[in-house]
């Protein structure tokens, strides 16, 4: 009887691999999520970003006392469950986590002038809605819920399940799953752009709506090609920007 063959020992993996991980993307992203937390429990703010507000509201249908908890517990499971994997995989994280920041700011500074541009080449508008004014700090604030929350909820909720439902189709079809990927980035930043323009939400301007459609597209190209963890940040730090500019 012959041996088994050895395993070919597997191949380390490098910052880009790392950091695409869904296991170091939720670590990555806890340090906003708990400034943002923070920010709105100091402020005492009535107002919180609309896809916080919907996540939790999607929650609250469980009750009053077990929604919130099981929306605690879910993110409590999610980041444990995030720490152990990154610790299995010896994952030097305070160096990724580094990386990773200074590469959101520097893709969320080229966000809105290439957004910008290809709504030139799209429509003859170009003013864009800028930002309601509550205070620097509220705004800061909510800049980082925009980043955590509507990542969350758009690109790893919404883009995920269209890319696993039109995969289902692709192969009926006869295509690749480029398509369905396509197809889901353009299908949830649709809407996600128009997610702002809801009931109480922002008056529809169509050059915002454009606008925030081909962010949508290049943030949803962005979670694919780099992960949860970039995309968050790159968002965080357009909204940042604004804020500060």
């Amino acid at each position: 009887m012959s041996a088994a063959p050895a395993r070919a020992p597997r191949k380390a993996e490098g910052y880009l691999d790392r950091s695409r991980s869904l296991a170091e993307s939720f670590l990555a992203v806890a340090p906003l999520l708990a400034l943002y937390e923070i920010g709105i429990a100091i402020s005492r703010s009535n107002t919180a970003n609309g896809a916080d507000v919907l996540l939790r509201r999607i929650f609250d249908l469980l009750g009053p006392v077990a929604g919130p908890l099981a929306w605690r517990v879910l993110l409590a499971v999610a980041f444990a469950a995030a720490a152990v994997e990154v610790l299995r995989r010896k994952y030097p994280i305070h160096r990724d986590l580094l990386i990773l920041s200074v590469e959101g700011l520097a893709y969320g500074a080229l966000l809105g002038p290439m957004a910008l541009f290809l709504q030139a080449k799209l429509t003859p508008f170009f003013a864009i809605g800028g930002m309601p004014d509550q205070g620097i700090f509220l705004n800061a604030v909510h800049s980082i819920g925009a980043g955590v929350y509507e990542e969350l909820l758009f690109r790893l909720g919404l883009l995920s399940a269209l890319f696993a439902l039109f995969r289902l189709n692709s192969a009926a079809l006869d295509s690749s799953s480029w398509v369905a990927a396509g197809a889901a980035v353009v299908v949830s930043a649709v809407v996600f752009s128009g997610f702002h323009h809801w009931p109480s939400g922002e008056p529809f301007v169509l050059s915002t709506f454009v606008f925030r459609s081909i962010a949508g597209v290049l943030l949803g190209v962005l979670f694919i090609l780099r992960g949860l963890g970039v995309a968050v940040y790159t968002h965080a730090a357009y909204d940042l920007l604004l804020v500060f500019r």
